[in-house]
């Protein structure tokens, strides 16, 4: 049975200004281009990947098996049953995020095809943003539920995070010469 959420969250946004983004209460992480997708997660089960839209046919769609070595994992108990937003994405061999139509090329490939597709990149990786259900805490007690769970389960892959005007900058900076590896 699939009941989870059929669509995105929408989470709100500031123009970007390279001198005023930085000034802006809050978290701050990079906008990572791949599929947004959610990751269900039960205590000693195998972690699950589904696009949170329908296939043609009516379809769930599921990447669970696309991602390398993600069907092998086991989720500890004491981890309970979470849903996560991620975004799913490919990168190089040196971990540099690849264009986002090349993950939506691997995701919409047959199983076989996807993981042919990854070769000679780095694979699939799964950053997770958000904890689903947990709209009544703040971004800054999810972000502590990912990180704890992240520190638990090594295929996911935080993202990185700004909350003082100065790393704000500097990821800002990093963003803008296009130096930042994942944007």
């Amino acid at each position: 049975k699939y009941d989870y959420p059929r669509s995105k969250a929408s989470y709100g946004s500031t123009p970007f200004s390279a001198e005023n983004l930085p000034k802006e209460e809050g978290v701050m992480q990079p906008k990572v281009d791949g599929a947004h997708a959610l990751l269900v997660l039960q205590g000693g089960k195998r972690p699950r990947v589904f696009g949170y839209r329908t296939s043609k046919k009516g379809d769930v769609l599921e990447y669970t098996h696309k991602i390398p070595g993600l069907f092998h994992q086991r989720i500890p108990k004491d981890v309970g049953s979470k849903v996560l937003r991620v975004e799913v994405f490919l990168t190089d061999e040196a971990g540099r995020a690849l264009p986002a139509e090349r993950t939506a090329g691997i995701l919409n490939a047959g199983i076989l095809k996807a993981r042919e597709l990854q070769k000679g990149t780095g694979g699939l990786k799964i950053m997770p943003f958000d904890v689903v259900g947990r709209e009544d805490q703040s971004y800054g007690e999810r972000l502590g539920t990912l990180k704890e769970l992240s520190s638990k389960l090594p295929f996911l892959m935080l993202p990185e995070t700004a909350t003082s005007e100065r790393a704000k900058r500097k990821m800002v900076e990093k963003i803008v010469s296009g130096k930042h590896p994942l944007t």
